[in-house]
């Protein structure tokens, strides 16, 4: 198990294991998953608690343009989440195959992994490149 030091990341491999171990169903996952991807953005984003939020596929694309989400795939499947989750709650379509939602859970811990290492790169205040050592 990783340890990861960013707090939403840390909740995300909480996640990931519960699922993991059959704590909870396919469905309990994917919408606690989504919670947490709309908190991430909101916290990313620099919304206050209270504050009128946009739509969740606006949310995304504003993450999109603003660098927090910057890679299109993951867009997407943050859009795939919150359909999933969507159509179990509207729907009440609670099966999801095991297949999808292990793809899903890996490729959103690679995510989470990224997000992390790239939030604990930001707190040095130096680099070391070939021998010398520069502040960023």
């Amino acid at each position: 198990m990783l340890e990861f030091s960013d707090e939403m990341a840390r909740r995300y491999e909480t996640l990931f294991w519960r699922l993991k171990l059959k704590m909870i169903s396919n469905y309990e996952f994917i919408r606690d998953l989504d919670d947490l991807l709309t908190e991430f953005m909101l916290r990313r984003l620099g919304y206050t608690k209270g504050q009128k939020t946009l739509k969740f596929n606006l949310l995304v694309d504003e993450c999109g343009k603003q660098n927090i989400i910057w890679e299109k795939e993951v867009r997407k499947r943050f859009n795939k989440i919150h359909m999933l989750r969507t159509r179990g709650l509207h729907r009440l379509e609670r099966e999801i195959p095991d297949s999808e939602i292990l793809q899903i859970a890996l490729k959103t811990y690679f995510a989470f992994q990224y997000v992390n290492d790239y939030f604990e790169a930001q707190c040095e205040k130096t680099v070391v490149l070939s021998g010398k050592r520069y502040r960023r």
